[in-house]
């Protein structure tokens, strides 16, 4: 049978093989950059064969081993892979299969996303974050919980961890672009902010695809400008329709006030599966129609209750944005103190409450994905 496997570098190769007992015969690895493909091959083949014959048990293979001869001393020292019951698949690379896990911060990689020091015979791998040493690690599909019992959960996931410190640093970032006017200066910090506010959001969604109980955290990465970039073209991608109407009242076009909802109802609908699909594919071509609706037709139920959560999320901070304007405008004119701090307070509170609801949406994003990745089918190879 014919196998194809993508590889962390970008890289697709195919070849033949005859599977054994649901598994590879032989090692195979990337043609580009020589990453181990083994196990990812394995992982596809357990796809095709859902019910092999069953291993030894490792404990009746040693006794069997130890009785007939000594083991060689390298077989000796290797370590078998520990089995647990969680997520599978790396931090950095949806598709492709974990094989270590970093007991520090308890993230899961793959060969690519480690680092290998040679240590004489064996070498050893270390988290590239915390720098301890990573163990190998088989994963085995957890009982599945269904979309809508997840969702709870997904209103309390900002409060977890360390994830009110950086609640409260987001925000600060966050409030900044109310502050920023114009000039050159203002424009380059305004994109590095949205750059960072995409990273954020990115984060999120893929930490929720690669570990479910992993709690909130900053992009472990850069490229701010390229990332405003990814969020500025989704939202025209989105809203093409409503930013030409928009341009088009502007140049005085008579628009119908309800063909001007319509756009903004269409774009609100196509915009939460057009961010999920950057965000997983770090690919802004990935908001394109060809791309973005038939996933939307795949999962319409799971996609239409994470839409409307979103378009209720957003519409909740859009009731505080004009809110907080109007604070805003308060306490630039008063002069009374007390007035003055209560305005701040509620702009403040506002700020905190959409960094908050932002959070919420792309875990649900996350979620939805994790519950319908099957159907989406965007790493099938």
């Amino acid at each position: 049978m014919e196998i194809k496997l993508g590889c962390g570098c970008g890289q697709k190769y195919k070849f033949d093989v005859e599977p054994l007992n649901g598994r590879m015969p032989f090692p195979v690895a990337c043609p580009v950059c020589g990453v181990d493909g083994t196990e990812t091959a394995n992982y596809y083949l357990a796809q095709q064969f859902p019910n092999p014959p069953p291993p030894i048990p490792v404990a009746l293979r040693a006794r069997a081993v130890a009785a007939a001869e000594p083991p060689p001393v390298e077989e000796s020292a290797e370590i078998a892979p520990a089995i647990e019951i969680g997520p599978r698949f790396c931090k950095f690379h949806p598709a492709t299969p974990a094989r270590y896990l970093c007991n520090k911060c308890s993230r899961t990689f793959c060969d690519l996303c480690i680092n290998v020091t040679p240590m004489g015979d064996k070498p050893m791998r270390t988290c590239r974050g915390c720098g301890v040493e990573v163990v190998p690690v088989q994963f085995r599909q957890a009982p599945a919980k269904s979309f809508h019992s997840k969702l709870p959960g997904a209103f309390v996931y900002p409060f977890q961890g360390a994830g009110i410190i950086i609640l409260v640093c987001a925000t600060i970032a966050f409030s900044a672009l109310s502050f920023l006017s114009g000039g050159i200066f203002a424009i380059f910090t305004k994109i590095f902010l949205y750059g960072f506010i995409f990273l954020f959001m990115q984060n999120i969604i893929q930490t929720t695809t690669s570990n479910e109980k992993e709690s909130l955290g900053f992009p472990d990465r850069g490229g701010f400008f390229g990332a405003a970039f990814q969020l500025a073209g989704t939202v025209v991608a989105s809203f093409w329709l409503a930013l030409g109407l928009e341009i088009a009242k502007f140049e005085d076009v008579p628009i119908p006030p309800e063909a001007m909802i319509a756009a903004v109802i269409a774009g609100g609908i196509y915009f939460p599966m057009a961010l999920l699909a950057v965000a997983m594919k770090d690919d802004v071509m990935a908001a394109n129609p060809l791309v973005v609706i038939p996933a939307m037709l795949k999962a319409p139920l799971n996609y239409s209750i994470a839409a409307v959560l979103t378009l209720l999320v957003f519409g909740i901070r859009q009731a505080g944005s004009i809110i907080s304007s109007g604070a805003g405008s308060v306490s630039l004119h008063t002069r009374s103190e007390q007035v003055f701090l209560v305005s701040v307070g509620i702009q403040a509170a506002l700020a905190l409450l959409s960094v908050y609801l932002l959070c919420v949406t792309m875990r649900i994003l996350g979620l939805f994905y994790n519950s319908s990745k099957k159907e989406l089918g965007w790493y099938n190879f």
